[in-house]
């Protein structure tokens, strides 16, 4: 089953309206379909108006953009997993499967929280 509201902010963004987000009020219900901020629902509505959402084509899409994200999350463990290795090989080689990837998860939380703090920097 596809995400409507993600999908409709995947498209009214790709037509060039700069959503916030999109809400549904009652699924069935087009006119209960709200973007936001207010200003754009009016330049989104055809967007609304046409969507079918039994088109597998949103399925597929969607497959795609979670198949793109866990890639993007296996590049950044492999990534991880090298600075590991490149501190101290001989180290890494002695950890059994186990505790490698413990040792990967953990530098993982701390690019995470590293990444929080990036965000709240720039913001």
């Amino acid at each position: 089953m596809i995400d409507i509201a993600a999908r409709l902010d995947t498209l009214c963004k790709a037509a060039g309206h700069p959503v916030v987000s999109v809400s549904l009020g009652r699924v069935t219900d087009k006119t209960t379909w709200r973007v936001s901020p207010d200003s754009l629902q009016a330049a989104c509505q055809p967007i609304i108006d046409a969507f079918d959402a039994t088109d597998p084509a949103h399925e597929t899409a969607q497959r795609a953009a979670l198949a793109l994200m866990l890639s993007r999350q296996k590049d950044i463990l492999a990534t991880i997993m090298w600075a590991i290795i490149l501190r101290d090989q001989a180290a890494w080689n002695a950890l059994t499967p186990a505790q490698k990837k413990a040792r990967v998860l953990a530098e993982a939380d701390n690019w995470r929280d590293v990444r929080v703090v990036v965000e709240e920097i720039v913001t």
